[in-house]
């Protein structure tokens, strides 16, 4: 594995390396570790608090040998390998909501942005960025109000892990999501088992992309497909496979 590039602070290590990508060069599992995001970004536009001293947020690129991996795919591995790393080195177990965060005793410690890189001279995406935003150790007593950070928490308590975990953990992140996607490993049943919204009632956020100012709606979190779309249960009864969009559990 290239050795990633280690750096205090940064605007957005996803935006960095979409600037390295623009200028052409060969980036193929080059990534960038930041202690501090500035600018930092989640998806559809959302702002992503990235304080100093508290987690870590790292980027790579990657460039798939035969084709381009469905980017759900890679969100549901980066997924996966986070999940197997904070496993390996807290000891804690965490899960998944679909489609892209990872839990830990009920709290959001990581979000995950995959981003395509279209080459403007063949016009084709030809590599993925994946952005991934760990808390590790997290004040939560005075979060930014300008965030949604409700249900933000760290995977251990305040002030209880030592600096030097965040580099560890982020290339141990890097490391694991690399040999799941170089091995083609398949990964969605480990992703099932982890997610923590099957079987429960979820109100569903459909992204402005897919429908224009569309409500949100109650469902039942079904199953999981093999490409990580969610099937939900309506209250008609009725069946929807859900390839992007927003779920929430509804609590009683």
């Amino acid at each position: 594995m290239k050795e990633p590039l280690v750096v205090e602070s940064i605007d957005s290590t996803n935006a960095e390396l979409l600037r390295r990508l623009s200028s052409g060069e060969n980036l193929h599992k080059t990534s960038i570790i930041a202690f501090e995001q500035t600018a930092g970004r989640g998806r559809t536009g959302r702002k992503f608090y990235s304080p100093k001293n508290t987690g870590v947020y790292f980027s790579f690129v990657y460039v798939p040998e035969q084709r381009l991996v469905d980017p759900a795919l890679i969100t549901a591995s980066a997924a996966v390998g986070v999940c197997r790393s904070i496993g390996s080195l807290f000891n804690v177990n965490s899960g998944i909501k679909w489609v892209n965060d990872i839990y830990v005793n009920g709290k959001k410690v990581c979000g995950i942005l995959v981003e395509g890189y279209v080459n403007p001279k063949t016009e084709k995406l030809e590599s993925v960025v994946v952005g991934i935003g760990i808390n590790i150790s997290m004040d939560t007593s005075d979060l930014p109000q300008e965030y949604n950070l409700s249900n933000a928490g760290g995977i251990v308590p305040y002030g209880t892990a030592p600096l030097v975990m965040r580099e560890l953990l982020a290339k141990e992140c890097i490391s694991r999501i690399y040999k799941i996607l170089d091995d083609d490993e398949n990964i969605m049943d480990e992703y099932r088992k982890r997610s923590f919204i099957l079987g429960k009632d979820v109100t569903v956020r459909p992204l402005a992309l897919d429908s224009e100012n569309a409500p949100s709606y109650p469902a039942r979190a079904v199953d999981i497909t093999d490409d990580a779309s969610l099937i939900v249960q309506l209250e008609d009864g009725s069946q929807k496979l859900l390839h992007s969009g927003e779920v929430t559990l509804k609590l009683d």
